[in-house]
């Protein structure tokens, strides 16, 4: 990959990971967003960070700051660097590929992550319950609704059985990636023929392949009726063209820090090469487990221990 293509890599990614907010950010399943709030005698409000004192149920309490990416030194680096390339080429000669705001903002999720997973384990261990988890956004202009919800999913996931959790990820995921796609227009398809195919393909032909990904093996997938997928298969979402990747537009399972928390490698290959495959197969693969899966849960169990 030239410098310029990492450039476009590294732009794509963080208008990815810095996007602006549109709306007030909805759908969350266990983190309320709140403007202040009111203390009651019968919960314990709870700092993260803070130590439990007492014994009644309590509120985790987070502050919206704590979610922000766009102040750290690192992300100012890099900010520069993208704006003012041609000063900075050196930096794009010498860096490879690499998902860069993602990392940032990995590391900051997973550190706020494992401090609400040590109240809930505490709380656990005493009989407390954990009533409700409060984020308090004292500024409503913070562009971070994105990293909202990424905390809310992977707090929601580790509060469901394995089977649920399995559910849960897999339909996120593909909400995620169908707003995604939709929100960047990455396909750009104009009468059936995406941007790949209008670019690649030679005016002329007789028989111009349509429907993008969507054709395969000589033929359109089955699953295509109307120009719509009948079907639900996270694999097909993921899935990029070589297109696309050399602009540095890549998706894969392992990317994403909630399937990398919960899901092993046997499971991220089947999420990665079952296309044209129903969610029903995906499930029962992902869920069904052997000798490797249990040995790898031992091993992921001693890791994350000792990393928290």
């Amino acid at each position: 990959m030239n410098s310029y293509s990492y450039f476009e890599s590294l732009k794509f990614d963080h208008d990815r990971v810095m996007k602006k907010n549109i709306s007030r950010v909805v759908g969350l399943k266990n983190i309320k967003v709140i403007g202040k709030y009111k203390e009651k005698n019968k919960y314990n409000y709870v700092f993260l960070g803070d130590k439990i004192i007492d014994t009644k149920d309590i509120i985790i309490l987070i502050d919206n700051n704590l979610l922000r990416i766009d102040n750290l030194d690192e992300v100012k680096r890099l900010d520069n660097y993208m704006n003012n390339y041609s000063e900075n080429i050196d930096f794009f000669n010498r860096n490879k590929f690499k998902k860069r705001y993602s990392l940032i903002k990995d590391r900051v999720l997973l550190s706020l992550y494992k401090e609400i997973i040590k109240v809930y384990d505490y709380c656990k261990k005493y009989h407390i319950k954990v009533k409700d988890i409060y984020l308090i956004n004292y500024d409503k202009n913070l562009n971070n609704n994105n990293m909202i919800k990424e905390l809310d999913s992977l707090v929601s996931a580790y509060l469901l059985d394995y089977e649920d959790r399995i559910n849960y990820i897999y339909d996120y995921m593909c909400n995620y990636l169908d707003n995604e796609f939709n929100e960047f227009n990455l396909c750009d398809f104009v009468d059936n023929k995406c941007v790949s195919r209008r670019d690649l393909e030679c005016s002329g032909c007789k028989n111009p392949v349509v429907y993008g990904c969507c054709y395969t093996k000589g033929r359109v997938c089955p699953n295509l009726i109307n120009s719509r997928c009948t079907i639900k298969s996270l694999p097909c979402k993921f899935f990029t063209c070589r297109y696309l990747e050399k602009k540095g537009i890549k998706y894969r399972p392992w990317d994403y820090l909630l399937i990398r928390l919960f899901l092993n490698r046997r499971q991220m290959i089947v999420l990665d090469q079952s296309l044209y495959t129903e969610k029903e197969i995906i499930i029962a693969k992902l869920v069904k487990r052997n000798y490797i899966d249990y040995l790898y849960m031992g091993i992921r169990k001693v890791t994350y221990n000792v990393f928290i």
